[in-house]
């Protein structure tokens, strides 16, 4: 089960466009935290969260990061010291990153105007030499959704999410097959030249730190598939770093409150019956280290 955290200077546009249809598919568990980038990097005003051992062990940290390393320099305070937990091994790869404009696009001009998105983040706005306060700016938003809610009441199914959706996450499941194939590649071949090693730690870097960015982890995909099948003829399918080219894609999208809710049960039962196995946690704790 994801529950979100949204700031208060947000809008919502789109009412027809679900916060869940971003949530990570079922064969994405190991994903508990969604975030988004700006031009600072991590921006903490916008988070979905899975509710789980993990996140739970990654905010205490978060939280207590001031008391254990007093002198660490905080530029922008609680998102800062996020960002220096979730940036560390154990935590790193249980994170994945969004693309901005999808749920946390920026609504820093002063009049209301035509966007395809589903909703807006103020942040930004009175402060930064922006002319306006953020109360005036997000009153203008809020009064012409008023008068005119239809304008960015766009249908799911017309919006540009699900297709695009499907791409991040199909592209994210075809980075991790074609590392498993690479690993049992050089496994089967022992074939151990510096580029496939440097091609494999190109596609993980990307995949941790830009698999917003659905070209690039596309691009290191190829790199890989080329490797292996120029040395080994067909022994991986070709175009799996083409965006319109996913091997097994199953996504669902936008689930119900009650449907997670439901998941989120079954998932507390199955844990009941098996107490014994360890939740997903750092080896060292990052404050420790």
């Amino acid at each position: 089960m994801f529950n979100r955290w949204f700031d208060a200077d947000t809008i919502f546009l789109n009412p027809n466009v679900p916060w869940t249809l971003f949530v990570p598919p079922s064969d994405f568990e190991d994903i508990h935290l969604l975030a988004t980038k700006d031009h600072h990097g991590l921006n903490a005003g916008m988070l979905m969260l899975r509710v789980h051992a993990w996140t739970v062990s990654m905010l205490a940290e978060v939280v207590s990061l001031r008391q254990f390393k007093p002198d660490l320099e905080l530029e922008y305070y609680d998102q800062s010291a996020l960002k220096y937990i979730i940036e560390r091994p154990g935590y790193e790869e249980h994170c994945a990153y969004q693309p901005h404009d999808w749920w946390n696009a920026f609504g820093l001009q002063g009049k209301p105007y035509a966007t395809p998105a589903f909703m807006l983040h103020f942040a930004g706005v009175d402060c930064c030499g922006h002319p306006e306060k953020k109360g005036v700016v997000m009153g203008r938003w809020l009064d012409a959704l008023e008068v005119t809610p239809q304008k960015y009441s766009t249908p799911l199914e017309d919006s540009v999410y699900p297709g695009q959706v499907a791409e991040y996450w199909g592209m994210l499941r075809n980075a991790s097959l074609i590392l498993n194939m690479a690993d049992k590649w050089q496994q089967e071949t022992l074939y151990t030249e510096e580029d496939i090693q440097i091609a494999r730690a190109e596609l993980k870097n990307t995949t941790i730190n830009r698999p917003d960015d659905v070209q690039a982890v596309g691009h290191d995909i190829s790199k890989i598939e080329k490797i292996i099948n120029t040395v080994t003829p067909g022994a991986v399918p070709l175009g799996m770093g083409q965006v319109d080219k996913f091997v097994n894609v199953t996504v669902t999208f936008g689930k119900s409150e009650k449907e997670l809710e439901e998941d989120a049960r079954q998932a507390a039962i199955q844990a009941d019956g098996s107490r014994s196995t360890k939740s997903p946690s750092t080896s060292k704790s990052a404050i420790d280290s």
